[in-house]
C-alpha cells in the first residue's frame, strides 16, 4: 500500500495504534480525523505527504515520530486539535507552521508570530476558546474559514499590510462586535 485514502479511519474512536507499511508514501485528508484514542504514531521513512486535517481532533495524540523532513509535505491543519508534546509540535511546525493550531493562552489569546504572511484556511475554525488575536504587521492574507465559528472572538484589529480576507473567514463569530480595518 502506498496511499491511505481520505477518511479511511475517520471517527474510529476505539483505534489505539496503527502500524504503517514501509511502502506508504501519502496519507490523504481526514484519514484519521476524530480517532480520539490514538495517542502515538510513528510514520514510515518513505512518507512524502500528510493531507489536510489527516489527524484532526485526535484528542490524545501527543507523540508523532516523523521521517526526515526532506521531501515531506504536511498540509495545513493536519494535526489541529491534537495535544502534541513539545518535541512533536516543533518537528511538525518546522515543516509547516499551520499544521498545528497556534497556542491559545488561558485568557483565550493567540499571537500569530511576526514574519508570517498568511493565516491558513481553517486555522482557528471552531475554536470556541479564542477570544482575541494579535496579528503580525507582516500579515498579508487570511484564508477561507480561518476564524469560522470562533464564538468567543469579540474584536479584531487587522494590520495595515493586509491585502485579502478569504470567504467565510469570520462567519459565525457570533460575539464579534468590533473590526478595525486597515
Amino acid at each position: 500500500m502506498t496511499h491511505l485514502p481520505g477518511g479511511a479511519f475517520r471517527g474510529r474512536t476505539s483505534l489505539v495504534s496503527v502500524a504503517f507499511p514501509r511502502s506508504l508514501t501519502s496519507i490523504s485528508p481526514h484519514a484519521f480525523c476524530g480517532c480520539s484514542a490514538l495517542s502515538s504514531v510513528t510514520l514510515p521513512a518513505g512518507l512524502t505527504s500528510i493531507g489536510w486535517h489527516a489527524f484532526l481532533r485526535c484528542s490524545y495524540l501527543a507523540s508523532v515520530t516523523l521521517p526526515l523532513p526532506d521531501g515531506l509535505s504536511i498540509d495545513d491543519g493536519a494535526f489541529f486539535d491534537c495535544p502534541l508534546n513539545d518535541e512533536a509540535k516543533a518537528a511538525v511546525q518546522a515543516i509547516n507552521f499551520w499544521a498545528v493550531r497556534p497556542s491559545i493562552d488561558a485568557r483565550g489569546h493567540a499571537t500569530v508570530p511576526e514574519g508570517g504572511t498568511t493565516i491558513a484556511s481553517s486555522a482557528f475554525s471552531d475554536c470556541s476558546a479564542l477570544a482575541s488575536v494579535t496579528f503580525p504587521a507582516s500579515l498579508t492574507s487570511i484564508g477561507d474559514t480561518a476564524f469560522f465559528n470562533c464564538s468567543a472572538l469579540s474584536s479584531v484589529t487587522l494590520p495595515a499590510g493586509l491585502v485579502s480576507i478569504g470567504g467565510s473567514a469570520f462567519e459565525r463569530c457570533s460575539f464579534l462586535a468590533s473590526v478595525a480595518l486597515p
